[in-house]
């Protein structure tokens, strides 16, 4: 039987001038980062690398690149596995117009590949599956992690195969790209973002491969090659550019003075630390360097909780960090630690475990601060939750202060961004007043 395992790869030149294929980094969702791979253990970017299968042809260790496309290098990955496992005669290349990526900037020959390749069926036995179980198995294999993944994973399973059975879909091969579009209507009928229905989105094409389908057609006009055209997966997913939203220090002064002690605390240290919400949740004492003044973010082991001795904790990307602690913060904390001395983690709830109700705890406080905007969806609804109470507010306006006092680089790695494009969004525009100045001094000497 001949071998049908292809692996994925990314070619990358490193900083010496070498190239080599490496790994491509995969997001905490299993999502593959684009142009994005592991080097010693660590997360970069390159943005002139080429993705490329590796496979076996009658021993030999073969190689073929297919773009710097994400998405289209994983399709052209399950069609190399299909013709491998059909033993399907590979389709004559030479006989097709050649698509010429660019050449990179430090010299090597443009990459040769072909998108118009004979279009094959990637339907498996699984298509034929009920939806229903397909939803189980999905939900069993991926729904594993921090709470947020597990509800992900189960929303969008549970969710989407509810919507098609409704819709008369009994198997994976009932399904078209106007169901997955019924899906971003339902979705957004539900009060969803744009930003957050793409994420959706996203969950929905790993569904679909599980359920042995091919998310995306190779030829809009062949609807057996994929589900979704070219045109409607450019639409759905599709994110809004945003801007980064910030807090102001007279409503963070409001918030605090309606806070109890342990909100006051908890709030401070989103502020002052840039926290994701589950890293602070998930924080044990023992992530203090009390003598280094430095919060670090780790990865939590199995029994690193009394609660649950199976649950491991694991920061996202696998960012692991060292974040300064501001003396302010650093003597706040210690008086917590003195008055909570036999805790595991630093902010539990009473029984004990890890607090994953931050949010809904800061929209009460705003709200009782004055805050409450007055005019958004959640201040109009009976819980009077304002939309611009937000954990990750907190994250942005930490992010923004620093970087008016610390370089780019040295941001990006206290927020254990894997790019730094992301910590390109929180740079802002100096005011008017420090640009005056600056070109005072620019021009000094022409006076």
């Amino acid at each position: 039987m001949a071998n049908s395992k292809v692996a994925l790869l990314l070619r990358v030149r490193l900083a010496d001038g070498k190239r080599v294929y490496a790994k491509p980094a995969t997001a905490k969702n299993g999502k593959v980062k684009p142009l994005s791979a592991v080097i010693d253990g660590r997360v970069a970017h390159f943005p002139e690398a080429v993705y490329s299968l590796r496979y076996r042809d009658q021993g030999r260790i073969m190689y073929r690149q297919v773009g710097s496309d994400p998405d289209a290098a994983q399709t052209a990955k399950l069609r190399l596995e299909l013709e491998l496992r059909t033993n399907v005669p590979q389709p004559d290349l030479s006989a097709l117009p050649a698509v010429a990526t660019p050449a990179t900037s430090y010299g090597s020959p443009a990459v040769q590949h072909w998108s118009q390749a004979p279009v094959l069926s990637f339907r498996k036995s699984r298509m034929h599956e009920p939806l229903e179980v397909l939803r189980d198995s999905f939900i069993e294999k991926y729904a594993h992690g921090s709470d947020d993944t597990v509800y992900a994973y189960n929303y969008v399973g549970k969710q989407f195969v509810k919507l098609m059975t409704a819709r008369g879909k009994k198997t994976p091969a009932d399904l078209e790209d106007i169901d997955i579009l019924a899906f971003d209507r339902f979705l957004e009928a539900q009060g969803n973002s744009k930003n957050t229905r793409a994420t959706r989105y996203a969950y929905v094409r790993r569904f679909l491969r599980h359920c042995g389908l091919n998310p995306s057609r190779a030829d809009d006009q062949d609807e057996a090659s994929g589900v979704v055209s070219s045109a409607v997966h450019k639409k759905l997913k599709a994110k809004p550019i945003l801007a980064v939203a910030k807090y102001n220090d007279p409503d963070l002064q409001k918030l605090y003075a309606v806070s109890s002690e342990r909100h006051r605390v908890i709030w401070r240290a989103f502020r002052m630390l840039g926290l994701r919400d589950e890293e602070l949740a998930y924080a044990l004492w023992a992530d203090i360097d009390w003598e280094q003044k430095l919060w670090l973010v780790r990865f939590k082991p199995e029994g690193s909780f009394p609660w649950n001795l199976k649950l491991q904790w694991k920061p996202k990307d696998r960012e692991e960090r060292d974040i300064p602690i501001p003396d302010v913060l650093y003597r706040e904390l210690k008086a917590w630690r003195e008055k909570h001395p036999k805790t595991h983690l630093v902010f539990p709830t009473l029984g004990g475990q890890a607090d994953i109700k931050l949010l809904k705890a800061l929209k009460s406080d705003w709200r009782k601060a004055g805050l409450n905007c007055n005019h958004c969806k959640g201040c109009i609804g009976l819980k009077k939750e304002c939309s611009k109470a937000q954990l990750k507010t907190f994250r942005s306006t930490y992010l923004s202060t620093m970087l008016r006092h610390v370089d780019l680089r040295s941001v990006q790695a206290l927020a254990g961004h894997s790019d730094i494009s992301t910590t390109q969004r929180y740079l802002a525009p100096a005011s008017q007043a420090v640009l005056q100045n600056a070109a005072n001094a620019a021009f000094s000497s022409l006076d």
